[in-house]
């Protein structure tokens, strides 16, 4: 399954690539959607295979729902996904199906499984939630709005925040 802007059976280019490689009926197309924490809990493995990321939401929205992923390893994705999943390099195809087969091979042993799920969610309530950014953004901002800050010739300055 690929969603997304643009990710569509009209997408002639994208449709060009399945036909070539012989997979257009294996790839369902969704576009857009609105319901990511459906589609996510649906996956038995979410794969990100990104030459360029900064910081993928994608990947911790996968892991709220209990998904384990399979990323390369580009901007924060080792971040992320620490232990719960694999991080593979960048660009390397051979690396990145070793992955997967090895994660659908775990996915077969389901105590096995079941934790490393429930490894993904604990992963991204404790480190990536919404009350751990604003506690986070605010101790930024009371070390800054402390400090004693002075231009290149020593004189003070003023920040307001």
């Amino acid at each position: 399954m690929l969603a997304g802007p643009g990710i569509s059976p009209e997408n002639n280019d994208l449709a060009g690539l399945l036909d070539r490689y012989g997979v257009r009926d294996k790839v369902m197309l969704l576009g857009p959607s609105d319901g990511v924490a459906a589609l996510m809990s649906a996956f038995d493995i979410h794969v990100l295979a990104s030459r360029r990321e900064a910081f993928p939401n994608v990947v911790a929205e996968a892991m709220a729902c209990g998904t384990p992923c399979v990323a390369t390893d580009v901007g924060d994705i080792g971040v992320i996904v620490g232990n719960t999943g694999c991080v593979v390099p960048s660009q390397d195809p051979d690396a990145l199906s070793r992955a997967i087969t090895n994660m659908a091979l775990e996915n077969r042993n389901s105590p096995s499984w079941e934790t490393r799920q429930q490894a993904c969610r604990n992963r991204v309530a404790s480190d990536f939630s919404l009350e751990r950014m604003a506690r986070a953004y605010s101790a930024l901002w009371e070390r800054l709005s402390a400090k004693d800050l002075r231009t290149e010739n020593d004189q003070e300055r003023t920040i307001i925040w």
